[in-house]
C-alpha cells in the first residue's frame, strides 16, 4: 500500500511538472510574440542634450556655492596696506582708475615666466589700504612670492606691506 501511495504521488507530480513545462513553453511563445510585434527602441528618442542634462542635475546648495565663490575671490585677492599714515590711491579716486594705474605697476615688474597679471577689481579700504583682485589665483600666488613682493613694494615707491 505505501507503493502504490508513492507511485500515486509520483504521478501527481509526474502530471504537475508536464503541465509547468507546458505553461512555460506558452509563457515563451507569447513573449517571443509580443516582443517581434514591438518596434526596436530608437536611441534617439531617449537621447537627451548637453543643456538638458546640466538643467536637469541637482544645483549646488546656496550657502555652499557662495562658499566657493568667496574661496575662488579670495585666492584672487592681494592686500596692500600702507605702514605709514599714506594712502594707496587719491581720495576720490574711482575704483576703475585705481585699477588702471595698480595695473601699471603690475605690467612694470611682470617678467618673461610671470603669469598674466590683470587687475579684475579694486576696493579701496578705510585705513588708505587696498584690496586688487586679479583675473586668475596664479597671477595672486606669483605676486605673493617673497621676490615679487619686493618688487612691488618697490614700484610703488610708498611704503605699503603685501599681506597673506
Amino acid at each position: 500500500m505505501a507503493i502504490s501511495l508513492q507511485l500515486a504521488v509520483m504521478a501527481t507530480a509526474s502530471e504537475m511538472i508536464k503541465k509547468n513545462a507546458e505553461d512555460i513553453t506558452q509563457l515563451r511563445t507569447t513573449m517571443a510574440e509580443t516582443k517581434s510585434a514591438q518596434p526596436p527602441p530608437n536611441p534617439l528618442v531617449n537621447a537627451h542634450s548637453y543643456s538638458t542634462v546640466v538643467q536637469q542635475s541637482a544645483p549646488i546648495p546656496a550657502p555652499i556655492s557662495a562658499a566657493l565663490t568667496r574661496a575662488a575671490t579670495k585666492e584672487r585677492q592681494i592686500l596692500l596696506e600702507p605702514i605709514t599714515s599714506n594712502t594707496l590711491y587719491e581720495p576720490n579716486e574711482n575704483f576703475a582708475d585705481t585699477a588702471k594705474k595698480y595695473e601699471q605697476l603690475l605690467t612694470a615688474i611682470q617678467t618673461t615666466d610671470s603669469p598674466d597679471l590683470l587687475i579684475k577689481a579694486t576696493t579701496h579700504l578705510q585705513n588708505g589700504g587696498l584690496i586688487i583682485e586679479l583675473t586668475t589665483a596664479e597671477a595672486a600666488n606669483w605676486i605673493h612670492l617673497p621676490e615679487n613682493r619686493v618688487r612691488l613694494t618697490e614700484a610703488l615707491n610708498l611704503s605699503a606691506s603685501i599681506k597673506e
